[in-house]
């Protein structure tokens, strides 16, 4: 009978599609509507490594095959490396970074460190996701089989470069900075007066000056220093001068002392910085807060915990956040919701919409810029997802947070 012709179809293992593994394993490729499911009117197969595709599996999927696998990257047919390739096609996976020999007992320790303190589960999860989207300057959403992951790309990006920094310890590549360098001090000092002017409410938080209370307009000229913030910056020039040598022959961190064009007078300047990822380099904006804490955050008296904290804060420059310096993205991302109609004929619930749909493009652009979307989807992600070793700590101090689950989800569609 029909009926019972329709629960055969239903007790049958789900139309999948399975590639196998070096180790008898399947790696799960694609999946295919029952003939009796209403999602099967249009494509009969579902490409799982496209972000999202979990929402489109309809509910034939659970009933026949319980839970659907994990997608597991392993050797796969022609075919299904071709649809990768395709989904991805936009995300350039790095190469892989074999660390540099070192014979110091202090590297081999933290190395080994950062193997055994690795989460399996993580890895797994990282070397085979789909990245969904940037959320905020912090978190992203990323796809793992049938979970939907947000991640603090923030966190897992220190960790990555403190990973790099550790595996490049004496023999990474050194890229030097134009303009005859950075003047050490006169970017520490900078740095601590303008925080200190926005803390004193002498300028707002963008570096704007205020009268009464309003800001009026953007400073670009160089802050009039304290003797206090002079003094430090001068003490932070003369730590780093003295351990200049080294952080040149194991970190490529080079510092050359000699006149700086801008103000025609001898100084410490930051002439090099290591090449930790092909392809990547460092915001500015992040540099004065990093010379800064690699001369007072860094304990210089023991071996170990110099090199750790070395690798930390290079870890903290380079997964900075880049932001958008044009002004006309912004503009752009609003600007053609603000227009009324001219005629006076738009109707009180289209007003609404239109003003609905510009509150949100404005949220989204304030909680992410497109510099940033770009740099995390094209630069960090990639980096995290295939070369980050994840540590335990990211399963709990949410780093790593599982937001939905497609069994779970089907459970909310049946209520509506």
């Amino acid at each position: 009978t029909q009926s019972q012709s329709s629960q055969d179809k239903l007790s049958q293992p789900p139309l999948s599609k399975y590639d196998a593994g070096d180790d008898g394993g399947r790696a799960l490729s694609s999946f295919q509507h029952a003939e009796n499911c209403e999602f099967a009117r249009g494509s009969q197969s579902i490409d799982m490594t496209v972000p999202g595709a979990f929402a489109l599996l309809c509910r034939c999927q659970v009933e026949r095959g319980n839970l659907l696998p994990p997608i597991q990257n392993r050797n796969t047919s022609e075919a299904d490396n071709a649809s990768s390739a395709t989904a991805s096609s936009s995300i350039v996976r790095p190469k892989k970074i074999t660390p540099v020999h070192c014979t110091y007992s202090s590297i081999q320790t933290l190395r080994n460190d950062v193997t055994a303190r690795a989460h399996r589960d993580l890895t797994t999860k990282l070397r085979d996701s789909q990245f969904v989207g940037c959320v905020t300057r912090s978190r992203s959403l990323i796809q793992w089989g049938i979970e939907l992951l947000m991640i603090n790309h923030t966190e897992l990006g220190r960790e990555l470069f403190y990973q790099l920094a550790l595996s490049r310890f004496g023999g990474a590549q050194m890229a030097e900075l134009g303009g005859g360098g950075v003047n050490v001090k006169c970017a520490v000092e900078q740095a601590m007066q303008l925080e200190q002017d926005i803390a004193s409410g002498l300028l707002d938080s963008n570096g704007i000056e205020k009268e009464d209370g309003a800001s009026c307009r953007q400073t670009t000229k160089p802050l009039v220093i304290s003797e206090t913030n002079n003094d430090l910056a001068r003490q932070c020039e003369l730590q780093l001068s003295d351990k200049a040598e080294m952080l040149e022959e194991y970190y490529s961190i080079r510092f050359r002392t000699k006149v700086d064009p801008a103000t025609g007078k001898e100084a410490l300047m930051l002439v090099g910085l290591p090449v930790l990822l092909e392809g990547h380099s460092p915001p500015p904006h992040a540099l004065p807060l990093f010379l800064l804490r690699l001369a007072t955050e860094v304990d210089w008296t023991t071996e170990r915990s110099c090199f750790h904290d070395i690798c930390t804060e290079l870890g903290n420059f380079y997964a900075e956040i880049p932001f958008d310096l044009d002004p006309s993205n912004e503009k752009d991302t609003v600007g053609s919701s603000d227009t009324g109609d001219s005629g006076g004929n738009s109707t009180s619930s289209t007003m609404s919409s239109a003003g609905l749909e510009t509150d949100a493009k404005r949220t989204t652009s304030a909680l992410v810029d497109e510099a940033a979307k770009h740099f995390v989807k094209h630069t960090l992600y990639p980096a995290t997802s295939f070369l980050l070793v994840p540590p335990k700590d990211f399963a709990n101090n949410g780093a790593v947070v599982k937001l939905a689950v497609l069994s779970s989800l089907y459970k909310v569609f049946e209520r509506c």
